[in-house]
């Protein structure tokens, strides 16, 4: 888990060629410095197709009807609960006497009896707590994870559904024709890393990058987010480093009194992944009703 994926290349003298393939892939997979994050991210991947180098496009093919908003939207509202948009949090304080208060930026206060923090790794430590949280997670949120993907969304004409293209070494790195259009269009799913060589905001960019990848393809629109600078995420899926692989260990992030912690980022199964999520959210439902119910 101490081994940088670069690191592991040279001991095992990993031609140009594999390297070329191999950090294409790692785009989705450790999406992160090479030089900087463990190797164990590649492996894991590795372990979804029995050690091969690859996920299977099926299951990336998958995706919720009517979209991942729609449902957020149902959970909301299934559950009674009360969706503050903008209101970025500031503060999390427990009091003795068994209130929990949330403090947005804007000053406006919540309280409840019990708090479930959702946010990604990389986000923990602009939230003040008090009592302070343990030493071991200030620490892990100090040094963060590593996630810095680039995810475009390609749509194009020429380019059949299901072709996949792997390699180049800097930009787009990883092309995925996944479904079609019903315009008889095809939508492209393209990976590289955020390390400065390409700019997916510049439409010349994105084309010169299509073009290395298929040659024959028209660009049509293309639409990605900065979820490296979005302060909400500061960063894409988790991508532990080579120095510090034990920032996301599960007994790091035990709930604190009646602050459980939840993210994809350090899930019980499935983390950096959707399900992980869930499972996350899951487990820290079921800690804080145990808790409350304690508490009566």
């Amino acid at each position: 888990a101490r081994l940088t994926l670069s690191r592991y290349l040279d001991t095992i003298a990993a031609s140009a060629a594999v390297r070329e393939e191999v950090f294409a892939w790692w785009t989705i997979s450790g999406n992160g410095d090479p030089a900087k994050v463990s190797v164990s991210e590649l492996f894991a991947s590795c372990g979804h197709e029995d050690g091969h180098l690859a996920v299977s496009l099926n299951k990336l093919g998958h995706t919720i009807k009517q979209g991942a908003g729609t449902l957020v939207e149902r959970m909301i509202g299934h559950s009674g609960a009360k969706l503050r948009m903008a209101a970025r949090v500031a503060s999390v304080h427990q009091y003795g006497s068994g209130a929990v208060v949330v403090t947005d930026t804007a000053g406006k206060e919540l309280r409840a009896r019990a708090v479930a923090v959702c946010v990604p790794l990389n986000v923990i430590q602009t939230i003040s707590f008090a009592p302070s949280l343990s030493a071991r997670k200030l620490s892990a949120a100090r040094i963060g994870h590593g996630g810095r993907a680039l995810k475009v969304l390609i749509k194009v004409r020429g380019v059949a559904a299901g072709t996949l293209s792997t390699g180049g070494g800097h930009g787009l790195q990883w092309l995925f024709a996944e479904r079609e259009t019903a315009e008889g269009e095809s939508i492209i799913v393209a990976f590289g890393l955020a390390d400065g060589s390409f700019d997916p905001a510049d439409r010349h960019q994105v084309n010169e990058q299509l073009m290395r990848h298929f040659p024959q393809a028209t660009l049509v629109a293309w639409d990605w987010h900065d979820w490296v600078g979005d302060p909400s995420a500061r960063g894409t899926w988790v991508a532990l480093p080579a120095a510090s692989p034990w920032i996301a260990d599960l007994d790091v992030w035990q709930s604190e009194d009646r602050i459980a912690f939840a993210t994809s980022d350090f899930a019980p199964e499935h983390a950096g992944w959707f399900e992980g999520a869930i499972i996350a959210g899951e487990a820290a439902a079921r800690t804080l009703a145990m808790r409350l119910k304690k508490s009566l």
